[in-house]
């Protein structure tokens, strides 16, 4: 189908064809001049425009051409659109010959695109044995099957495909095989006789600029050889290459599948693959597929494959045209342009860089500089005045310039910026030169990494900008000015040359000293109009590490001639700059005396630091201990109390107090705890000094007071002649100590505390304070004050253990039980034993463990263990079996998967009773005692379907487990709708206890569950079924240890009651005090603990409850709710002893809080003190006494004022527990 249908042998040229329309969906061979050219038939010098579309076989000029014929010097603008295979451009299958018979297709052009919905799309040939020539595609071409091309979609059999050019942006839309640049597949299928093989397909001389996408295979020359093929002289310039499974830049993939078949018997070359001497520029970053090469990705190795001498086609590319030297790249770039490195490069020459602006592109590449055999002082690229900027586009950032000598050098005024990329060096990275012009330095990334110097020298007058990258080997300057604000900056490091600071100093000028920032002060001289030879350091951010030496340093060398090299250094150090090292100016190198005069300062006004420093502390600003980064120190404001400044002073030492264990071992109890120290404590006094929160305007007053009497301040002074200094302590109670074979306890109570200090306005306060004798520098305006603690604080313990308590047995075993309200958490301490052994150095052991708050501690030495091995549902062992020891007491358990339609509820463990999804301290005790691995097998539950009627009313079952044991518990309903409130109630067996309870929802997720009393508890019924689990534990045969309470005391069952559920403890070890009077403080805490102590938000209102204080929390709580107004707007007197009727308010408000029913009230007129009861405290008084909590004292009195006594609260807690809390 064309203009002509059939031309056999004959000839057509020099014909255009305008606007062709050619629309046969259900045909073949369709063209825009010829539908079949045959029998050495010949098109010359044709042009269509237009639209040819067609089933299969179709082209812009021909639909198909066989056994012989030439088609050259044909243009095709048109469409092209096949909805079956074989599309071309110029013809769409150029196939079938005979022996001796050829086909060419020569000096064509395709600008039409050209799109096939199957195989055998391409922008001049579709299916091809001829021997394609010369050709030229722009066009885009899209396939949507194997074999989609910019010259030839497949070339099968043989012909050859040389010296064309591809531009086109080549698609394939699916997953076929053989996406190319030229070629998309080459292979033989020559068992057939239509399809004798006489010769190896060659592809050569080539030339792709198009992107390859999608397909299987997509390569920039060939997406796939099959089978033989000769491949050389081919070049690949596409920006980017992607396929499914295979992609390079010369062949996507490259196999030898099976040997050629000739059943004609004639001699044809030997049947190998050869890929060689072909380029390609596409760097690996943009090629993507599953398996990519640079060149070649060889699918399947074999003898009958070579692949040789591959590579980038140039060196690099300027703009758009390529070098092949970088020389010339460098020397041929326009202002502004980049130049991209194709290749690595090899130079003992010097690349320099005059009065233009460039970029160098590394490009993942390698520029190595071999310049030591020329004169020294050389640098690999020298910029003269122009600007240069080095970059690394590739993905990796692999690129690197390698120099033995300088790495890049500025003079004139000359510019480096420094974006990315890697320069090595044996001398500075970056360099100035000494004595011509100015230079300027930008570092925004990339690696600077100096063998042996500095990573970037400043001999003269210099700007240099560090916001990224990292600097090995420090910056070294004689004059400049440097903004520091990202980035990394190392010194030496330990594994370098670390000789004394004496051996590097040459008097010649010549000196690396291995530190990270530092100055040669008064050494040269300069002729910069603006700064001379003033030096401006600003350090905002980054990080700075002296490593092996300084961090940042001033040195006072002072050799210059004469006064033309006296020189002003100024280094500020501010914001984000973390700091490693030391800080200093040092005067001690140079003549003696100075011929130049250096006027030296440091100033520090904010950063992290690694060492103190508060030597250079600019005015209003101090050192505070930092316990969030790596970094020790910290620099921010000082806090400020009217006009005096408040700071932190290090820690104290630990005031121990021992006077609650046994005389004999009183001594040995406090030398250990004397010598606990503390990490946070000092973060903690920082806190509290710059928000000025633990020091008021009468503690100023009292410390100028303090001030003028004991440290020589004039009487007239002021606030601002002193500062006041907050000095965190520990202050630490041992409360019982037991060191027997049998029990080795130590428990202690450890408060954080400080001392408030006054010293003189220019007193360090990180220095030591004396507050007697000779040498005071300070007077103490208080002392024993609680010290504000962050509710999120880590604090890190180091305690000396008492002589004896443990040895080396013990170590692994000791755990520190940290008790908090009614619940504990166990750590597991960190024992290190120092000394030798000896009486004058006797054996130490020092245990340290991380808390998040300060409370009772128990130190106590836990040897159980135990083994248990976890199965799944079919019985398998999940993994190797879990080791637990006391530390993991309170954790979860893992969970199993549940079978289909079952939902996991816990574990059950071999001779253990109960159901456990968490560790508890008595199942690990079961567990221990058993001395072997325990099994443990998961339960699971099969929830029923939802019980009713429609959506809205569905009911779901509530089933109790059955293998509870040692006690019952039951449910108010064994159905409920979603959000209905289901109580349980459990019911001990004599001598057992509840140990835990838990619901499970069908998914196995844990229900939340709300305890009334220690009998009852509540949840709310989710959408699905419940199983209730629990799990009932011997109780401890161990008595009360209070001896003031005995079984004949009217309170005993109340006292025993309200220590069993931690709602009260004793006063003393063994004393519960039944008389002693409690305080307000106390029971509030009481209710808080009850409620299960709710997170607070905001501050207390009253001024007389010190923060981090016990109750502080508490008080807080309830005043936020309602339950106390305390005794004024202002002050709730948290010390003050209760009063009956003030006991009764509590409890009266706490109930209606609750929601409990408070209606129920009596009348109080049998009293003949009732008109003693505040307005406040009636109704409570008249509810407390109508439901039994208070009653009279005798003689039908009340005594609302009287303070109740600790048996009277204990008695009313336990009545309000048992009427209310069920």
């Amino acid at each position: 189908m064309g203009l002509f249908g059939v031309v056999d042998g004959g000839t057509v040229k020099n014909l255009i064809l305008a606007d062709v329309g050619i629309d046969v969906p259900k045909s073949e061979m369709a063209g825009g001049a010829f539908g079949m050219l045959t029998g050495g038939g010949t098109a010359d010098n044709i042009a269509v425009s237009g639209s040819v579309s067609a089933k299969r076989g179709n082209g812009g000029i021909v639909g198909r051409m066989t056994i012989s014929g030439t088609i050259s010097n044909c243009v095709n603008n048109a469409e092209i659109n096949g909805t079956g295979a074989n599309v071309g451009g110029i013809v769409g299958a150029a196939y079938y010959t005979e022996t001796g018979k050829r086909m060419y297709i020569t000096d064509c052009e395709n600008h039409g695109a050209v799109t096939g919905t199957n195989y055998a799309v391409g922008g001049i040939v579709g299916l091809s044995a001829a021997d394609v020539s010369d050709c030229k595609n722009d066009a885009v071409i899209i396939g949507n099957g194997s074999d989609v091309a910019g010259i030839v979609a497949e070339q099968q059999n043989y012909g050859s495909v040389t010296g064309c050019i591809n531009r086109g942006n080549i698609v394939n839309q699916t997953a076929g095989y053989g996406t190319g640049g030229i070629v998309g597949w080459i292979r033989y299928n020559g068992a057939a006789e239509n399809y004798p093989v006489k010769e190896i397909v060659e592809i050569l001389n080539n030339k792709n600029y198009g992107t390859v996408s999608g397909g299987n295979d997509a390569g920039g020359i060939i997406g796939t050889v099959y089978n033989a093929a000769v491949v050389t002289g081919n070049e690949n310039y596409a920006e980017t290459l992607s396929g499914k499974t295979f992609a390079a830049g010369i062949v996507g993939n490259l196999q030898f599948t099976e040997k050629p078949v000739n059943p004609e018997g004639i001699t044809i070359p030997e049947t190998k693959v050869t890929v060689t001497d072909n380029a390609s520029t596409t760097t690996l970053d943009k090629i993507t597929a599953d398996c990519k090469g640079a060149y070649v990705y060889q699918n399947k190795v074999d003898e009958n494959i070579v692949v040789e001498n591959n590579f980038g086609a140039g060196v690099a590319t300027a703009g758009s045209e390529e070098y092949a030297t970088l020389k010339d790249a460098l020397d041929a770039a326009d202002p502004g342009e980049i130049v991209k490195l194709l290749k690595d490069v090899e130079s003992t020459q010097i690349f320099n860089i005059a009065n233009k602006d460039i970029t160098l592109d590394l490009n993942g590449w390698t520029i190595t500089s071999n310049l030591s055999k020329n004169r020294g002082d050389n640098p690999a690229i020298s910029i003269n005045e122009g600007s240069f900027t080095l970059i690394d586009s590739s993905a990796e950032k692999t690129g690197k310039l390698i120099s033995d000598e300088y790495g890049i050098m500025a003079v004139n005024g000359g510019t480096v910026t420094v974006k990315s990329g890697t320069i090595e060096s044996g001398m500075a990275s970056l360099a100035g030169n000494n004595t011509t012009g100015d230079m300027n330095f930008i570092v925004e990334g990339g690696l600077l990494d100096s063998k042996k110097s500095e990573a970037i020298y400043m001999p003269g007058q210099a700007n240099l900008k560090v916001s990224g990258g990292t600097l090995n080997g420090g910056i070294s300057a004689r004059m400049g000015q440097i903004e520091i604000s990202g980035g990394t900056v190392n010194g030496m490091r330990e594994d370098q040359a670390a000789d004394p600071m004496e051996d590097y100093w040459d008097w010649g000028g010549s000196a690396w000293i291995g530190d990270a920032v530092y100055i040669w002060g008064g050494t040269y001289k300069s002729d910069n109009e603006q700064y001379g030879t003033t030096t401006n350091i600003n350090i905002t951010g980054g990080t700075i590490n002296g490593n092996a030496h300084r961090a940042v340093a001033i040195y006072d060398i002072g050799s210059g001639k004469d006064s033309a090299y006296n020189q002003e250094i100024n280094i500020n150090i501010s914001d984000e700059a973390k700091i490693s090292g030391e800080i200093i100016i040092d005067d001690t190198y140079g003549p003696n005396p100075k011929t130049a005069e250096v006027t030296a300062g440091i100033e520090i006004t904010g950063g992290y630091f690694s060492n103190n420093p508060g030597e250079y502390l600019a005015s209003g600003k101090m050192v505070v201990k930092n316990d969030k980064t790596d970094y020790l120190y910290m620099v921010v404001d000082a806090g400020k109390v009217g006009d005096a400044e408040v700071h932190p002073a290090p820690a104290a030492p630990t005031t121990p107090n021992v006077e609650k264990i046994n005389a004999d071992d009183q001594v040995k109890v406090a030398d250990a705890i004397k010598q606990a120290t503390s990490t946070g404590l000092d973060a903690a006094a920082g806190i509290a000094a710059s928000d000025g929160s633990a020091v008021s305007d009468q503690d100023v007053a009292d410390g100028l007071a303090k001030a003028q009497a004991e440290l020589g301040v004039e009487q007239t002074g002021t606030a601002a002649d002193i500062k006041m200094v907050i000095q965190p302590y520990m202050d630490i109670t041992a409360k019982s100590y037991t060191a027997t074979p049998e029990k080795k306890q130590l428990e202690v109570e450890i408060l954080p505390k400080y001392n408030l200090l006054v010293v003189k306005d220019e007193t360090p306060a990180d220095g030591e304070l004396i507050t007697e004798g000779a040498d005071q520098n300070a007077a103490v305006v208080s002392k024993n004050n609680p010290l504000p603690m962050a509710k999120d604080a880590q604090i890190t313990i180091s305690f000396q253990l008492p002589d004896g308590f443990i040895s080396d047995d013990d170590m692994n075993y000791l755990f520190v039980v940290h008790t908090k309200g009614t619940t504990t958490e166990t750590y597991e301490a960190d024992v290190t034993k120092t000394g030798t052994g000896a009486t004058e150095d006797p054996f130490v052991y020092i245990a340290t463990f991380t808390t998040n708050g300060f409370s009772p501690f128990m130190f106590t030495v836990d040897t159980r263990t135990a083994s248990v091995q976890f199965t799944d549902k079919d019985g398998i062992n999940l993994g190797e079996a879990t080791p637990y020891e006391p530390d993991d007491v309170n954790k979860d358990l893992p969970t199993a998967e549940a079978p289909a339609g079952k939902s996991f509820i816990g574990w059950k463990f071999a001779g253990v009773d109960g159901t456990y999804k968490t560790l508890t301290d008595a199942l690990l005790t079961k567990l221990a005692e058993t001395g072997n691995t325990v099994a443990a097998t998961p339960v699971f539950h099969t929830p029923s379907s939802g019980i009713g009627g429609g959506s809205g009313n569905s009911r779901y079952a509530v089933t109790v487990d059955g293998d509870i044991e040692n006690g019952s518990v039951t449910v108010s309903d064994k159905s409920a709708s979603a959000d209905d409130v289901i109580k349980i109630t459990v019911k001990p067996d004599e001598g057992y206890m509840l140990d835990e309870l838990t619901v499970a929802d069908a998914k196995g997720s844990e229900v939340d569950l709300t305890k009334n009393s220690d009998s009852t508890y509540q949840f709310k019924m989710p959408s699905s079924d419940v199983t209730i689990s629990a799990v009932f534990v011997k109780k401890a045969q161990e008595a009360m240890p209070f001896t003031d309470v005995t079984e004949k005391d009217w309170f005993y069952g109340d006292v025993k009651y309200v220590y069993e559920n931690g709602l009260m403890n004793g006063t003393e070890k063994t004393s519960f005090t039944p008389a002693g009077t409690a305080t307000r403080g106390m029971i509030v805490t009481i209710l808080y603990r009850l409620e299960n102590e709710p997170a607070v938000a905001g501050d207390c209102p009253f001024a007389d409850v010190k923060a981090g204080s016990y109750y502080e929390d508490a008080i807080t709580w309830a005043a936020a709710n309602g339950i106390t107004n305390g005794c004024s707007k202002s002050e709730y007197g948290p010390d003050n002893a209760i009063t009956r009727e003030q006991m009764a308010a509590f409890l009266y408000r706490y109930a209606d809080y609750k929601g409990y029913d408070v209606t129920k009230k009596a009348e109080l007129t049998k009293f003949a003190d009732q008109g003693e009861i505040s307005s406040y405290a009636a109704d409570a008084i008249a509810w407390a006494n109508a439901n039994g909590l208070v009653n009279g004292v005798g003689d039908h009195l009340l005594n609302p004022k009287g303070n109740a006594e600790r048996a009277q609260v204990a008695a009313m807690l336990h009545r309000f527990c048992d009427t209310y809390v069920k």
